[in-house]
Parts: structure tokens; sequence; C-alpha cells
């Protein structure tokens, strides 16, 4: 189980729903989740990417969370994200904004790996988001598990 504070992002410009579905796709092309995984925006208030294994136990949960004020992350519209986000250029993350996550995979979900938080940098990267912390030490990725969410 994974429950801790994740990186911290900045923007460099303006980002849009359509730079979530690129940030989504290129996670989904990489070789490090091919045929693993899949990801998708997440329908909850302060935003996030869900990671959504492929023939895993239907209760696994593992998230990024993005900390947002909850005012820019949409989640009315989250319905069929990967189509109704792509092209969207819609912005829901202003230019200049820092934003910190926070890591959760529970219900036997794998845990975070600092492997897989490099390829995730590495994506944001590629929509002008980059690190502002350092990165999240292996320890804290694997915390005791939390009886609310084993």
């Amino acid at each position: 189980m994974t429950y801790t504070s994740g990186l911290s992002f900045k923007t460099t410009r303006d980002i849009t729903k359509n730079d979530i579905i690129t940030l989504c796709n290129l996670l989904n092309n990489h070789e490090l989740f091919n045929n693993i995984c899949t990801f998708e925006p997440e329908p909850i208030i302060e935003g996030g990417i869900i990671f959504k294994y492929n023939n895993a136990e239907p209760e696994w949960y593992k998230s990024m969370r993005l900390g947002l004020d909850g005012k820019d992350w949409p989640i009315s519209s989250i319905n069929n994200p990967m189509v109704n986000w792509l092209n969207n250029n819609d912005i829901i993350i202003n230019k200049d904004v820092r934003f910190n996550t926070y890591l959760k995979s529970f219900r036997n979900a794998p845990v975070f790996t600092q492997e897989e938080l490099k390829v995730i940098e590495e994506c944001f990267n590629k929509i002008n988001v980059y690190r502002v912390s350092r990165m999240v030490g292996k320890a804290r990725l694997k915390r005791p598990k939390n009886p609310k969410y084993g």
C-alpha cells in the first residue's frame, strides 16, 4: 500500500484537457506500463490520474492525485474523458501553477515505485509540467497498511 505525498510540479504554460489526454497516452504507450495498465483522468475534485490495471482484481485502486483546488478540474465532464477531452483546449491548470501530488494505492494494488515516478515525471515534462521537488524516497512509497484502506 502507498499512501503518501508525492512529487510537486509546476506548469510553464496553460494546461488543457487535451494535454491531460496526451499525458495519459504517453503513459499508456510507455514500455514500463505496456500491457499492465492504462491511465485516465480521475473524476475526483482535486484532479488525478488513475491507473486501470488489465486483468486485475476489481477492487485494486491506484491513483496519483494532483492536489488542485477543485475549481479547475471539471469532474462533471469527466464521463469518457479519453474521448471527450481529446482535442479539447479548455484550460484546466493555468500557467505557473505549482501543485503537490498525493500517491494512493489500496486494496492490494501494487505500490508506487521510483521507476514509475521517473516515467510519470518524463511524461509530465512532455506537456511542459516540471518537477520542483525531490524524488519521493523508497521507504515513503511503502507505508504500513491503514485498516481503513487495506
